[in-house]
């Protein structure tokens, strides 16, 4: 309607701007007579005309905009304060992520468990290497304790059978 309108407007101006002109001479203007005067005179009004209702389309329409931007005010009280709500949500995260950041900062890393993880199984192994050295040391006293035990019992046994071979040789000689 508002193009309609404008295109109108444009060649009702552009008829009334190049009024009247005489057949077979282009460019050549009617003089100045009475009607002339009156069609002067008509075509003011008529501008007049068309410019006032150009300027009472413009203002109805811009209130009807005026109408719409309130309307549209409420809508955007709206979205800022959910802009607001997200703002909000968005400062809670960077606390909650500077937070995360800082115990991060403070645990131990994954090189750091490491190398202490191995040092303590370091100790740990060493500990039980040291002591299986000393069962095995204890071991082989025990070994060799037990061959002195076996040496001593089987000479205990060699002279007691000796004996017992004496003892019957005399009961035999008598």
């Amino acid at each position: 309607m508002v193009i309609t309108f404008r295109l109108g407007f444009f060649s009702v101006l552009h008829a009334l701007r190049f009024r009247y002109h005489i057949p077979g001479r282009q460019g050549v203007f009617c003089e100045e007579t009475p009607y002339n005067n009156s069609l002067k005179f008509f075509t003011t009004v008529a501008k007049a005309a068309l410019i006032l209702a150009g300027a009472g389309f413009g203002l109805v329409r811009g209130l009807r905009l005026l109408e719409g931007l309130s309307d549209h005010s409420a809508e955007l009280e709206a979205l800022e304060e959910r802009l607001d709500g997200i703002q909000l949500q968005i400062a809670a995260l960077h606390a909650r992520d500077e937070q995360f950041q800082a115990r991060l900062d403070s645990t131990a890393t994954r090189d750091e468990f490491t190398a202490a993880l191995d040092k303590g199984l370091e100790r740990v192994q060493s500990g039980v290497e040291a002591r299986f050295e000393e069962e095995a040391r204890s071991v082989e006293a025990l070994r060799a304790m037990v061959s002195q035990t076996d040496e001593l019992l089987e000479r205990v046994l060699d002279r007691l059978e000796a004996l017992r071979n004496e003892a019957e040789m005399q009961k035999i000689g008598t």
